[in-house]
């Protein structure tokens, strides 16, 4: 779409936005009025129009919100919210398809475009009246698009934007990218939390069981900097990925390396040794907090 800067500009696309929904033409709408709010987010007029190109009851809700938290004074999104809230109250989701009248939704009340001049100009257009099912969950009936692949998606797959909402696959795109983990991360990651865990645990109980009480002291000291040492590992390795996926593998990997030198007490008809557990736990925690 052509880039929109202007005043006059973001007129016209307003004003096209709601001959469209005026027309039917739902799809076209949301174009419009979400390059408008794109463009100037505190275009009252902008959030009003996006209120009217979408069916979910709550989200009309938060647009007219939006709309209401710019401008207190607005008529027309403080009667459109009545509305949509005494939907709401009802227990009604979806607005109906097809084409709104004025008496109907008192969001096209506030349109300046005549009725019949938008239906003259979107003469060859059909409203859009295809039931769309959500491509994770096929059963699922919904009036949601990702803005960004305008796929159907329900509200449960919803990840919410600063503009409208995405799917779980371009949300997870729009993710920095010391947060887009692949496998192979978690595997490596995986790897190096059990083999590690399992040396630094052995060690550390060599020493701990010759201190007595004083072990509790250096588990509280070496615990941190063993852990720490794991995120330095992991991010040379993996070039600094974060995320919980990472916290809980490494969490994972760092309590199998652990576990048979807690298992092996027991073994034997003993209790592990306090000290070694703290450092076990305090080496998790301090690695997970590192890595979140």
């Amino acid at each position: 779409m052509t880039e929109f800067h202007t005043t006059d500009d973001i007129a016209t696309l307003i004003q096209e936005g709601q001959a469209a929904l005026l027309a039917g033409d739902t799809y076209e709408a949301r174009q419009r009025f979400r390059r408008v709010v794109e463009v100037d987010p505190t275009n009252v007029a902008g959030w009003i129009g996006l209120a009217g190109a979408v069916r979910p009851y709550k989200e009309k809700q938060q647009y007219l919100q939006r709309a209401l938290e710019l401008d207190q004074t607005s008529t027309e999104a403080r009667a459109s919210l009545e509305y949509v809230e005494a939907k709401l109250a009802i227990g009604e989701i979806l607005a109906p398809r097809g084409v709104s009248t004025p008496v109907d939704d008192p969001i096209l009340t506030s349109f300046d475009v005549p009725h019949s001049a938008a239906q003259n100009e979107y003469a060859d257009l059909e409203p859009a009246t295809d039931i769309q099912y959500c491509y994770i969950h096929p059963d699922r009936e919904t009036g949601l698009r990702c803005t960004q692949c305008e796929r159907p998606i329900c509200a449960e797959c919803m990840v919410r934007a600063p503009v409208g909402q995405l799917c779980p696959e371009c949300a997870r795109a729009r993710r920095p990218r010391n947060y887009q983990v692949s496998a192979g991360n978690l595997a490596v990651a995986g790897v190096i939390g059990i083999v590690g865990s399992f040396f630094a645990n052995f060690v550390a109980a060599q020493f701990l069981f010759m201190l007595g009480f004083f072990a509790f002291f250096l588990a509280f000291i070496l615990a941190p900097m063993i852990g720490e040492l794991f995120v330095r590992i992991l991010d040379r390795v993996t070039h600094g990925k974060r995320g919980k996926e990472m916290q809980v593998t490494v969490g994972i990997g760092i309590g199998l390396g652990a576990a048979p030198l807690i298992i092996l007490p027991f073994l034997l008809g003993a209790f592990p040794s306090l000290p070694l557990l703290l450092f076990i736990i305090m080496t998790i925690t301090t690695a997970v907090a590192r890595l979140r």
